[in-house]
C-alpha cells in the first residue's frame, strides 16, 4: 500500500504561503524615525485637552502657550496593548491636568507633534519612554522589573 502524499504536499504549500505572507506583515510596521527626528529633543509643558487611548498609537493632545503662541501638540505613544501592560489606561491623562513632555519632534515643519519619551505628571510621576522605549516606570503603579 502506497502512503498518500497529499498531507505532505498540503503542509509544504501552507508553510510556503506563510513565508510569502510574513514579509508583508513585517513591512507594515514603521520606525518612529519616519515621522519624528530622533536626533533632536524638545520639551513642552501644557494642559491636556484630549487623550485618545486607541490603536495604532494612543495620542495625547496638549495645549501649549509659548513664544510661538498657543498650539496643540500631539504626543504619540506605543500601542494600547503595550501601554496597558506598562500601567497606562484610558484614565491616565484626564483633560485639564498640566503635564511636561520630552521627546523627539515631528519631521514636518510647522507642525506640533512628538514621539513622547517622558511625560511628567502633575504629582511628579514620570511615564518614561512612552513611545519609543522598552520600559515604563510609574512609581506606585507598576514595577517593570
Amino acid at each position: 500500500m502506497r502512503p498518500c502524499a497529499w498531507p505532505l504536499a498540503a503542509a509544504v504549500v501552507i508553510v510556503t504561503a506563510g513565508f510569502l505572507v510574513r514579509p508583508a506583515a513585517v513591512d507594515a510596521h514603521h520606525s518612529p524615525s519616519t515621522f519624528f527626528d530622533l536626533s533632536k529633543t524638545v520639551e513642552i509643558q501644557g494642559v491636556v485637552t484630549k487623550w485618545e487611548f486607541r490603536n495604532p498609537h494612543p495620542i495625547l493632545y496638549v495645549e501649549v502657550t509659548d513664544e510661538h503662541g498657543k498650539n496643540t501638540w500631539l504626543l504619540q505613544f506605543h500601542n494600547v496593548t503595550t501601554m496597558t501592560r506598562r500601567g497606562v489606561t484610558a484614565q491616565t491623562f484626564p483633560a485639564g491636568i498640566v503635564v511636561k513632555a520630552i521627546g523627539a519632534p515631528s519631521r514636518v515643519p510647522g507642525t506640533y507633534g512628538m514621539n513622547a519619551n517622558v511625560v511628567i505628571m502633575p504629582d511628579g510621576r514620570e511615564i518614561k519612554e512612552g513611545a519609543g522605549g522598552a520600559t515604563l516606570n510609574i512609581p506606585g503603579v507598576n514595577d517593570p522589573y
